[in-house]
């Protein structure tokens, strides 16, 4: 039974208003959508494009969690980990704030609070502790 289901286009649908579950489940464009607002788990889980995306709200983990574009992205806010992990553009990004664990632009701990906006597939773009130092050798 679909309730307020509305606004959802694209094959094999699975984003509901049903029962009240998904109430901001919606503008959400594309095939295989596992994004949902599950008894309220997911508020923010919408505007989100492109296939085969894993980009949800659980209880509430990651209320930044959208506008993120491509597929097989991979971008979430865990436990209030990543709240800059958004508007991130191309395919298989891992662009996370995982808590010191292999930061592959990540905002880990604090270092890295402007590494986001980045375009491409996995970018390496940092900003740790401070910007990079370029160093020069002269050969004789």
């Amino acid at each position: 039974m679909e309730i307020n289901g509305y606004n959802t286009t694209g094959p094999n649908p699975d984003d509901h208003n049903t029962t009240g579950l998904y109430p901001d489940d919606h503008n959400i464009t594309r095939s295989n959508t596992d994004d949902h607002n599950t008894a309220g788990l997911y508020p923010d889980d919408y505007n989100i494009t492109g296939p085969n995306t894993d980009d949800h709200n659980t209880a509430g983990l990651y209320p930044d969690d959208h506008n993120i574009k491509g597929p097989n992205a991979d971008d979430h806010n865990t436990a209030g980990l990543y709240p800059d992990d958004h508007n991130i553009t191309g395919p298989n990004t891992d662009d996370h704030n995982t808590a010191g664990s292999n930061p592959d632009d990540h905002n880990t701990t604090g270092f890295k609070p402007d590494d986001h906006n980045k375009t491409g597939s996995k970018p390496d773009l940092h900003n740790t502790a401070g910007p990079i130092q370029m160093t020069t050798t002269q050969q004789g």
